[in-house]
């Protein structure tokens, strides 16, 4: 009975190590797909400027024949 508890110990204790590991490389898996994802993502783009000149047509009509 000693011998089958021991090996009941032993047993729990991979188990609780292979869920430990499993769960750090689920989590690895997530941070990983998360950071591809974003890669992925188009890139913002700043505004390019825009230069605007206003002229007073009747002012300076030379200015503005079109």
């Amino acid at each position: 009975m000693d011998q089958y508890d021991a090996l009941l110990v032993v047993a729990r204790n991979l188990q609780s190590q292979l869920l430990a590991v499993q769960m750090q490389d689920a989590q690895q898996r997530r941070v990983s797909n998360a950071l591809t994802l974003y890669q992925l993502m188009p890139r913002s783009v700043s505004p390019q400027t825009i230069n605007l000149q206003i002229v007073d047509c009747n002012r300076l009509p030379a200015l503005c024949v079109h």
